[in-house]
């Protein structure tokens, strides 16, 4: 089910619930992963995963799910420069009725504008960077997890 607000992490913190995000920066070639550490305080890029088709992308992350011990998913929200919806987020959206349909999980939509750029700012080489979809995938979650934090903190 997709989620409004944090509260529900807010409470497994409060009860110390050990928990991990993650998320995913979804394109029509790649999926870029992110993880957070169980204390929810870092972000770091995963792996980023060439798509092939739906069933196997899903796949794919289902195993990581069960691997890794996520509880929920964070999935980058390509909003436009003046934070409205488009065709790009209307594709996250079909994205996220279809991984609902497999399994039910906790899904929050983060901001994700400038998550690639940022991302590619911090590449200090000038070769290709496969990994450029999972660093910016970790770049919007660990905003996620910093408005996590900072709401923690001020509860």
């Amino acid at each position: 089910m997709i989620q409004k607000d944090i509260s529900n992490i807010l409470n497994s913190k409060n009860s110390n619930i050990q928990q991990k995000l993650l998320a995913l920066d979804v394109s029509q070639k790649h999926l870029g992963l992110a993880i957070s550490d169980s204390l929810l305080k870092l972000a770091f890029p995963y792996k980023t995963i060439v798509r092939s088709n739906f069933k196997k992308d899903i796949d794919t992350i289902l195993k990581i799910i069960e691997k890794e011990g996520i509880s929920s998913l964070v999935i980058g929200y390509p909003l436009n420069l003046e934070g409205n919806k488009n065709s790009r987020t209307q594709s996250i959206d079909s994205f996220i009725k279809e991984i609902l349909k497999i399994k039910d999980l906790d899904i929050y939509l983060q901001d994700e504008r400038f998550s690639t750029q940022f991302a590619k700012s911090k590449n200090t080489s000038n070769k290709k960077d496969n990994s450029l979809d999972a660093k910016a995938a970790s770049c919007f979650l660990q905003i996620f997890l910093d408005k996590i934090n900072y709401s923690f903190s001020n509860c």
